[in-house]
């Protein structure tokens, strides 16, 4: 996925490049803002909330864990929203 996060970002910062970024549609650059936003919650929950995750069910801390499963849940539910966002920007982008 990290790999998936990067290709993309790269991706979008080449379009920009590509045209010039004063002349690019509003709708690129609301796709790589939001996707900005996307690698943020991403890496948060892989590099902070997974490995606590894997902490407390190493140490068989149970609420602990189901605390931190919940959040990763709610942080990849609000990437889920964020990229149809990102779809709808990319259509509009036409």
């Amino acid at each position: 996925m990290a790999v998936a996060v990067v290709v993309i970002l790269a991706s979008g910062l080449h379009m920009l490049f590509s045209v010039g970024f004063g002349a690019a549609p509003l709708g690129w650059h609301v796709m790589f803002g939001v996707g900005l936003v996307m690698a943020v919650v991403f890496a948060v929950v892989y590099l902070h909330l997974f490995p606590q995750l894997k902490a407390h069910c190493a140490a068989s801390s149970w609420p602990e864990a189901g605390a931190a499963l919940n959040r990763i849940r709610q942080l990849v539910a609000l990437n889920l929203v964020l990229g149809a966002v990102v779809v709808v920007a990319a259509v509009s982008a036409r």
